[in-house]
């Protein structure tokens, strides 16, 4: 631990490599420049230096908005998990879905001897998106219990990956840790509200080849923005960000 002195107060600055006891020169490099800094707002400009520094990867989250409301109660919430996410020195890559041209799974089986699908459009920029992202956040409400239209045609183009996982036995970024959620919020309060959203997106991140990190669900927010009035799931969506950036989650 390394005590910061600023102009207005005086900080303790955490990190997992940064420790009086130095790993190597970097650690050191990074010790020596804490000391001399006179003013540290977060730890998070440290971890960033440390990063840009040592040359270490930095955390890519792609966000996929499933709604069609731009500013809805899912959007609002997404983008605080992933204010978390940049604070932290990650980054943060959004699609909108809904303004781009996806075509449906046309079950043509194009897919099954390369992995790739036949059908050109914008799916090609989320494969790769998808494909370069080390934490993918699925973003939806319920429409009749379930995921929104949006994000299910998305999901179900994800056959091009299930098909290079399961028949060309192709697998990717395997011991990256790599993984993906779902952020669901709905109007309702039904005890089985979110089940069926759950399930699937499962088993699209299964067919991405991403291990399933966890969801974050809020029910009872219909009007726009209608989440701003419960500060409480604010906060517990900027937590589960940092514990995305933390791998708490």
């Amino acid at each position: 631990m390394i005590m910061v002195k600023t102009s207005r107060q005086t900080s303790f600055i955490k990190t997992t490599r940064i420790s009086t006891e130095y790993n190597n020169v970097a650690d050191r490099e990074v010790a020596e420049m804490v000391h001399s800094i006179e003013s540290v707002s977060t730890g998070a400009n440290i971890i960033i230096y440390h990063q840009r520094r040592t040359g270490e990867k930095t955390m890519k989250l792609l966000v996929l908005l499933g709604s069609p409301r731009k500013g809805g109660n899912s959007e609002t919430l997404a983008r605080k998990v992933a204010e978390a996410i940049e604070q932290s020195g990650g980054t943060v890559e959004y699609r909108r879905l809904n303004d781009l041209s996806l075509r449906p799974c046309q079950a043509c089986g194009g897919c099954e001897k390369t992995g790739n699908c036949v059908i050109k459009d914008d799916m090609t920029e989320i494969y790769q998106a998808a494909d370069e992202a080390d934490r993918i956040l699925l973003v939806s409400p319920v429409y009749f219990y379930a995921l929104s239209a949006q994000c299910k045609s998305c999901g179900d183009r994800f056959q091009a990956r299930w098909s290079r996982k399961y028949l060309l036995k192709e697998r990717f970024r395997q011991d990256e840790g790599r993984k993906g959620y779902l952020l669901s919020t709905s109007a309702t309060k039904g005890p089985k509200i979110f089940e069926c959203s759950v399930l699937t997106a499962r088993y699209i991140f299964d067919a991405m080849d991403v291990q399933y990190g966890g969801e974050f669900l809020v029910k009872g927010v219909d009007q726009r923005k209608a989440v701003l009035e419960f500060p409480e799931e604010m906060a517990k969506a900027e937590q589960f960000g940092k514990d995305m950036a933390a791998g708490r989650a």
